[in-house]
């Protein structure tokens, strides 16, 4: 957390009466970036936001809120008044809500430019409205809100609290009251109507995809005590086992098949359960990372801890054991996202997602689950290699005559040191350098040809 940034939360708890709505929280975001707050409903990510926007009266806030430099406990009303639309200024998550129904598209901005002792500009405005796409700008003038669609509505929401060029803005859910459709065209243009003012953007959401789209930093670990030690905004299981959910309801209605891949929740084992009990075609694979390591063992604020979905608690990494166990879930994959050094060695608020997992793999699972007596040697296989096959259709995972020669030879009694830097991927970015294994990968060929030999 860096004091001079543009927004700093520092140890803010928000309380109502004998009830915390936020506990804790510690966090800074740099001029110019945008930044997204991720969580499920009755999280706290709104109350946070909206306490910096200076609309909690009600709540006890402790902590600093510094906007600018300027701790917002020091505010008047009438100081909020100024603040509000030229210095920050907040995006609402359904703007027919509060936009006037009684008054023009006109009307709104000339009210706001009178309230803060501007002259109206017209010309502003239609550049404005033309940099948000609405580019007949003096028909939308002309209208009243409720003649807009709601893409239409927002977008001109966004207009509103851009025009008179705030340098941080606040948007609380923008794209929930939207259809699916417009909300991707919506993150995308916020992301450049704010990177064109050079603003300063946090973005609440329940939506992880919404928030990578936007964002260049995100919430980047699970929500629990670990996160809140070092100090970073947590991501949620519910934030997976919604989308889990979803996804089984969907394919079921639609009458597809469904392969949930990275699954990292206790919920989403039972969640798939369920499904497959039901006699639903649902199938679901499983990380090493995330049957290994849970958030107990980040030691440091770093990028290689960083991965999505994030690691989770102890609870997790044992159902997941469990899953794999009683076959709930088929598949193991690897989840293989390689990242150069100077992108990975840095802080997890701003490094990228993900860790190389080609490399250690089969060692990870051999010591995790077959030397532990979780799964044996044969159904290690069959979900590292037969049953991928099986859920993509392909002919593969089978060394009976005249199949594919792809085949990795091991030696299981080899005990080793993870090195990253003797990895023949260019990507180092692993939390399991230095780790003791069991499963020493010797040899690999593909269509009959070797590839590596170590």
């Amino acid at each position: 957390m860096n004091k001079s940034d543009c927004i700093v939360f520092d140890k803010v708890t928000i309380s109502y009466g004998a009830e915390q709505a936020v506990r804790d929280v510690s966090f800074s975001v740099p001029n110019g970036e945008v930044f997204a707050i991720v969580g499920e409903s009755g999280s706290g990510k709104s109350t946070l936001v909206r306490a910096a926007f200076g609309m909690l009266k009600q709540a006890n806030i402790s902590g600093q809120i510094l906007l600018n430099g300027t701790d917002v406990s020091t505010l008047s009303d009438g100081d909020w008044r100024q603040l509000r639309g030229t210095k920050i200024s907040m995006i609402f998550q359904n703007p027919s809500a509060y936009l006037n129904p009684n008054r023009t598209v006109e009307n709104h901005f000339k009210d706001l430019f009178r309230a803060h002792g501007e002259s109206y500009d017209v010309s502003r405005v239609i550049d404005m409205l033309n940099l948000v796409h609405l580019t007949d700008g003096e028909r939308i003038l002309q209208s009243y809100p409720f003649q807009l669609s709601g893409g239409m509505q927002q977008r001109f929401a966004i207009a509103l609290s851009l025009i008179l060029k705030p340098s941080i803005v606040f948007a609380d859910e923008p794209t929930s009251a939207l259809d699916m459709l417009v909300q991707a065209s919506v993150l995308d243009l916020m992301k450049e109507v704010t990177q064109a003012l050079g603003a300063t953007v946090i973005i609440v959401t329940h939506n992880i995809k919404a928030a990578a789209r936007i964002a260049n930093s995100i919430g980047v670990m699970n929500k629990g005590q670990k996160a809140e030690e070092l100090g970073l905004p947590g991501i949620t299981n519910s934030v997976e086992d919604v989308i889990v959910a979803r996804d089984i309801i969907m394919s079921k209605e639609a009458g597809n098949r469904l392969h949930l891949c990275h699954c990292s929740t206790a919920d989403s084992v039972v969640l798939v359960e369920m499904a497959k009990k039901q006699g639903l075609p649902v199938s679901a694979e499983v990380c090493p990372h995330h049957f290994t390591m849970s958030d107990d063992e980040i030691t440091e604020d770093n990028g290689r801890f960083k991965m999505n979905p994030p690691l989770r608690n102890r609870e997790d990494v044992d159902a997941l054991k469990e899953g794999l166990k009683t076959g709930i879930m088929e598949v193991i994959s690897t989840d293989h996202a390689p990242h150069g050094k100077e992108e990975k060695d840095q802080s997890m608020l701003k490094a990228p997602f993900g860790i190389v997992g080609l490399e250690t793999s089969f060692a990870l699972g051999y010591t995790e689950l077959v030397d532990k007596g979780v799964l044996t040697l044969s159904q290690l296989v069959e979900k590292m290699s037969v049953n991928p096959a099986k859920v993509l259709g392909i002919d593969k995972g089978n060394l009976a005559p005249g199949k594919a020669a792809d085949i990795v030879i091991a030696d299981i009694t080899k005990e080793y040191k993870i090195d990253s830097s003797k990895f023949v991927s260019k990507g180092k970015n692993t939390p399991f350098d230095g780790k003791k294994v069991k499963g020493r990968v010797i040899t690999t060929i593909v269509d009959g040809k070797i590839v590596y030999k170590y």
